[in-house]
């Protein structure tokens, strides 16, 4: 048993280094303005990739959208989105199909603390939340 000891928190150990943590970012308002792009898109296809560019090495997804609407973007938007596969990578699980509300970094990667959300028409709670998001867009247009 004193044996497993070490060996038990050297795994306790990597499986909180590889634990995802949204400890910045914590409001909307604060995840809108740390945002590049803010926009609603519907997913046309996502495909596996092996190795992402941040972090490197790491797995990941790529999805490229239809734009519905453009909340935030002093450019276009990318032509499509990044993120991980999820189980502790912050990854934004991504279905085909699937209309979201997109907070997006400047390389195109987004996560779950960025404030990427799915979108369903007629959801209340996600119609809600894209009224907020559709409010901080007009309080902070130029």
């Amino acid at each position: 048993m004193a044996r497993l000891l070490p060996l038990m928190f050297a795994v306790c150990a990597v499986v909180d280094a590889s634990a995802c943590s949204c400890i910045t970012r914590t409001t909307l308002d604060e995840q809108f303005s740390h945002a590049r792009y803010v926009f609603v898109g519907r997913v046309l296809s996502r495909e596996e990739i092996a190795s992402r560019d941040e972090p490197k090495g790491w797995p990941g997804v790529v999805a490229k959208f239809q734009l519905l609407e453009v909340l935030k973007a002093k450019h276009p938007p990318p032509p499509k989105v990044v993120t991980g596969v999820g189980s502790g990578d912050c990854g934004v699980p991504i279905f085909l199909g699937m209309s979201y509300v997109f907070f997006v970094g400047p390389q195109g990667e987004i996560d779950i603390c960025s404030g990427t959300r799915p979108y369903v028409r007629g959801n209340e709670d996600l119609e809600r939340y894209l009224a907020e998001v559709r409010s901080l867009a007009k309080k902070n247009s130029p």
